[in-house]
């Protein structure tokens, strides 16, 4: 025993509730008031662009999460590239510094050769 009577779409200037929608719905099921919904044939619409709602609300989440996953990505593997940079920077300055230090050494080497000479040669004139 289903008995449905007229059901009018929304108005927005006739909202009676804080969404700004009302239904005129005189529909009963075996006596019981049904609660208010979408007049006949919308339903479906309203269930599908929720649907649609969804589905795009979450794909662009994917994108979003995507995209700032790579972004994230790129900008640790840049900070990897910035700590290479600098280990190769501070190897080159440190190669840079041990052969400033063996040029010096070699220089001191020298001195050292010149000294020993003379050395020997002041002991050979004064022993012979």
């Amino acid at each position: 025993v289903y008995r449905e009577a007229m059901c009018r779409l929304p108005l927005a200037d006739q909202a009676d509730d804080a969404l700004g929608t009302y239904w005129d719905v005189t529909r009963t099921v075996e006596g019981a008031p049904l609660l208010p919904g979408p007049a006949p044939g919308y339903h479906s619409l309203v269930v599908w662009d929720q649907v649609a709602t969804i589905v795009v609300t979450v794909v662009l989440a994917v994108l979003a999460g995507t995209v700032y996953n790579n972004r994230r990505f790129d900008d640790v593997n840049r900070r990897f590239d910035d700590v290479h940079r600098r280990i190769d920077d501070l190897r080159a300055d440190m190669n840079a510094r041990f052969a400033q230090v063996d040029a010096r050494l070699s220089e001191l080497r020298e001195d050292l050769r010149e000294i020993r000479g003379l050395l020997q040669e002041a002991l050979r004139a004064r022993t012979g």
